[in-house]
């Protein structure tokens, strides 16, 4: 769920996970979006196909119990074709199983009262089906302007352009911020435009200053200032080029140009604007690596096709882009800022 990362063999916060930490609604919208999107692939899709069945539940305030809820999906795993050893449909029994983390998430949050497993039984509450049909797709409130938030005066609205350095075919997009962002919420810009997952360190490189969390960086001898302390438009004030380097193993480098900046009314929503070819996997071993795994997905008769086709979990289009779903990645990384 992008909220912890390892350092030096432990796990602490992500800089979402401090956001989020004291920000109990924008936290669990993140965990119920999680739940449908597993962006990991953790878990089978019948477990998420029930944790979406249980959020429909929740949504319609329908109690939340084995003997209810059940039956219901039950019925719904197996229209969709889930069976038991590949002949028997699911019993009401197996099927509440498969939305038992679902289950648990939702009564941490207070969405329902109690779980399928629990006698009595109680409805969702009315916070939770708030939460539960935001989560499915029906905000309870109208989505923002397209343009943006109205401002007191004028905000600065960014066009940047990120190339992944070295990369063939070079994966590229044009984005458009608000000028405001600090340097860590533009490296979640960054991770959602392009397609990363938020699983390690990052930096950036202003000239000669280093912008990064001290705690990461062992060596005293550069000087490195906290990205929450800084925003874009303090480093970057005029038209020119930056750094940005995701993850110290692999080392994904990438060349930022602030392409305009442009004064508006309103402050921008962050979006992508265009941009070409996919992100490569989480460590997949940098541009070495991905040139390797490309070359092996390539070709069917090399030693490491198979295991590479098994390994990122099916067919990979390394010239895959789709817009439209990397600024939805955007909308819903800025609604976690």
């Amino acid at each position: 769920m992008r909220l912890v990362r390892k350092l030096k063999g432990r796990l602490v916060l992500s800089p979402a996970g401090r956001r989020l930490r004291d920000d109990p609604v924008a936290l669990a919208g993140h965990l119920v979006d999680s739940l449908l999107e597993d962006p990991d692939a953790s878990q089978p899709d019948a477990v998420r196909q029930a944790a979406c069945l249980l959020l429909l539940a929740t949504a319609a305030g329908r109690p939340v119990q084995k003997r209810a809820t059940g039956p219901f999906l039950a019925a719904y795993l197996t229209y969709a074709g889930w069976t038991r050893g590949g002949r028997d449909p699911l019993t009401p029994s197996e099927s509440s199983s498969l939305a038992r983390d679902a289950e648990d998430v939702l009564v941490y949050l207070g969405a329902i009262r109690s779980g399928l497993w629990s006698d009595p039984a109680g409805p969702a509450t009315d916070d939770g089906v708030l939460l539960a049909r935001y989560a499915l797709g029906r905000p309870a409130v109208a989505p923002p302007d397209a343009r943006g938030t109205p401002t007191a005066g004028t905000a600065s609205t960014y066009v940047l352009r990120v190339e992944l350095t070295g990369s063939d075919p070079l994966v590229w997009r044009r984005i458009t911020v608000p000028g405001d962002l600090t340097l860590s919420q533009l490296h979640e810009v960054l991770q959602a435009a392009l397609g990363w997952e938020d699983y390690h360190l990052f930096r950036f490189r202003v000239g000669e200053r280093m912008f990064m969390e001290a705690s990461d960086w062992d060596d005293g001898t550069e000087l490195i200032t906290d990205p929450d302390s800084v925003t874009l438009q303090e480093v970057m004030p005029a038209v020119g080029a930056f750094e940005y380097e995701y993850d110290f193993g692999d080392s994904w480098q990438h060349g930022l140009v602030v392409e305009s900046i442009e004064q508006d009314d309103f402050r921008a929503q962050p979006r992508c604007t265009d941009g070409a070819n996919a992100c490569p996997p989480e460590d997949v071993g940098g541009i070495g690596g991905y040139a390797e795994f490309l070359e092996a997905l390539d070709d069917p008769e090399h030693e490491q096709h198979d295991s590479m086709l098994e390994w990122t979990g099916g067919p990979f289009d390394a010239a895959a882009f789709d817009r439209a779903a990397s600024s939805e990645r955007l909308r819903i990384a800025s609604a976690l800022m």
